[in-house]
C-alpha cells in the first residue's frame, strides 16, 4: 500500500512539472522519469533537511528532472554535480551502471542534495546559494534569476 505522504509528493511533483512545461505533460515521453526524479529528490531533501524548493529548482534548471547522464564538464545526475569533488569515496572507472542516476560508489541524488545543502549553509541568501552552486552570478545572471523565481513558484505549490 502506498503511503499518503508518498502520494502527496508524487502529486506535488506532477503539479511542479506541469507548471514548468511548455506543452501538456501527456505529450512528454519522459514524464514518468521526471516524476520519479522529483519524488526521489524530494525524499532526499527531506531526509537531509535541505530546502526542497531549492533542490527542485536547481534540478529543474540543470536537468529538467531527468537523470541527464554526464555533461561536457563531467557533471552527472539530476543536479549535475562534479562527482570528483562531491563523491570522494568513489574509486575506479566512472561508468553509469543503469539509468537510475547512480555511478559506482556514488549516489548522485544523495550527494547532489548534500552539495545543495553545503552551498546553502555557506550562503546568506537563496540567490547567493544559487550563484555559488553555479560558480558565479555575472555570467549566469539570467539563469540565477530564473532559478530563484522557480524556488518561489515551487514553494507556492508545496504549501
Amino acid at each position: 500500500m502506498i503511503e499518503v505522504s508518498t502520494l502527496k509528493i508524487v502529486f506535488n511533483c506532477y503539479l511542479i512539472i506541469n507548471s514548468f512545461m511548455d506543452e501538456p505533460m501527456k505529450n512528454d515521453p519522459d514524464v514518468l522519469e521526471r516524476v520519479q526524479v522529483c519524488r526521489d529528490l524530494t525524499l532526499e531533501a527531506e531526509k537531509q533537511n535541505v530546502p526542497t524548493s531549492l533542490v527542485l529548482a536547481i534540478a529543474w534548471s540543470e536537468s529538467n528532472f531527468t537523470n541527464a547522464g554526464t555533461n561536457s564538464s563531467n557533471c552527472s545526475g539530476p543536479l549535475q554535480i562534479k562527482y570528483k569533488y562531491w563523491c570522494p569515496n568513489a574509486k575506479g572507472l566512472w561508468s553509469v551502471q543503469k539509468a537510475d542516476g547512480h555511478l559506482e560508489n556514488c549516489n548522485l541524488y544523495e550527494r547532489g542534495v548534500f552539495t545543495v545543502g553545503w552551498y546553502r549553509n555557506k550562503s546568506k541568501t537563496l540567490t547567493q546559494t544559487v550563484c555559488s552552486y553555479w560558480g558565479d552570478c555575472k555570467t549566469r545572471s539570467l539563469y540565477v534569476k530564473r532559478t530563484v523565481k522557480n524556488i518561489t513558484k515551487i514553494k507556492r505549490i508545496l504549501r
